[in-house]
């Protein structure tokens, strides 16, 4: 379970990077609700903006003088966002007065759902009371061409990373470059390989060369499957 590789045991966990921030945080909290006490609640929120939960992901939903939505659930997953921008929950600014959870889980980045990134300079937006700044990176584009359909902000994605087709070093400087994945994190910083779904000998080459690049914790998995392990 990530919980356990993650071993954390509440506080503040920003989530920035690419396509696969919302399936995280929305399989994570629910992980975390299993262990919650009676009264214990976890709060997910957003510096950058985040669409409103449908379905049955939570247990309140408060955006002030806009949605007030609650269960009558003793163990909750609670959004909030400041208003509404379109189908958004606004972003927050601080967290003063939302302090009273066993959790709190932040969208600190905007990706357009797409699988990789170059930040803008406004982008991710880490609040200074981060305890872990998890990046999200998903596996399986290596060879593919650097365009608009997998790539936010393309022509910047250029400049700084890759122009031709991508490749492990891509990857690694994504990871590690000052404006890249880990650009503004604070806390411990973790690592997430997602769409991992076979084990195989292209995987582990990939994964051994980021390991001697990188100096975090390296965690990979399928966030479908919900398997997930430590390089």
């Amino acid at each position: 379970m990530l919980k356990d590789l993650l071993n954390i045991d509440g506080g503040v966990i920003s989530v920035v990077g690419s396509g696969g921030k919302k399936t995280f945080i929305e399989n994570f909290s629910k992980e975390l609700k299993d262990d919650l006490k009676i009264g214990e609640s976890i709060l997910i929120t957003t510096t950058m903006g985040m669409a409103i939960p449908r379905g049955l992901r939570w247990d309140e939903i408060f955006i002030p003088n806009k949605i007030f939505l609650k269960t009558a659930h003793t163990r909750k997953i609670v959004y909030y966002g400041n208003g509404i921008d379109g189908r958004k929950m606004g972003p927050i600014e601080s967290l003063d007065g939302l302090s009273n959870f066993k959790y709190v889980i932040i969208n600190a980045d905007n990706s357009d759902s797409k699988p990789l990134k170059a930040n803008d300079d406004f982008e991710p937006k880490v609040l200074k009371e981060t305890d872990m700044t998890v990046g999200v990176i998903p596996w399986g584009y290596l060879g593919r061409f650097v365009n608009g359909e997998i790539v936010q902000n393309e022509n910047l994605f250029k400049m700084r990373f890759e122009k031709d087709a991508i490749t492990k070093k891509t990857y690694k400087d994504i990871i590690t470059s000052p404006d890249g994945l880990f650009k503004g994190a604070k806390g411990r910083k973790v690592l997430l390989i997602t769409n991992v779904y076979k084990e195989n000998d292209d995987f582990f080459d990939f994964a051994n060369y980021i390991k001697k690049h990188v100096d975090m914790e390296i965690i990979y998995g399928s966030q479908k499957e919900g398997k997930y392990n430590k390089i």
